[in-house]
């Protein structure tokens, strides 16, 4: 009996802590299946960068979904 209460404790507090998380991730507005992320930054002077000009991140290929 012992067992069995202490193992029906362990998931009890395994659910908060996953419900916890979740709740985190939901308030933030995670996705955990979508491959976009978004940035917003503003800069004084971006030295004739316009709008939709590609942007190498790290070097990356610039690939079309990465643009301004």
């Amino acid at each position: 009996m012992k067992g069995m209460r202490e193992g029906l404790l362990g998931l009890t507090v395994l659910a908060g802590v996953v419900a916890i998380g979740g709740l985190f991730l939901w308030v933030r507005g995670a996705q955990l299946r979508g491959s976009r992320v978004h940035f917003f930054a503003q800069f004084g002077d971006v030295s004739g960068l316009d709008v939709g000009s590609p942007v190498r991140f790290r070097g990356g290929s610039g690939r079309p979904g990465c643009r301004i």
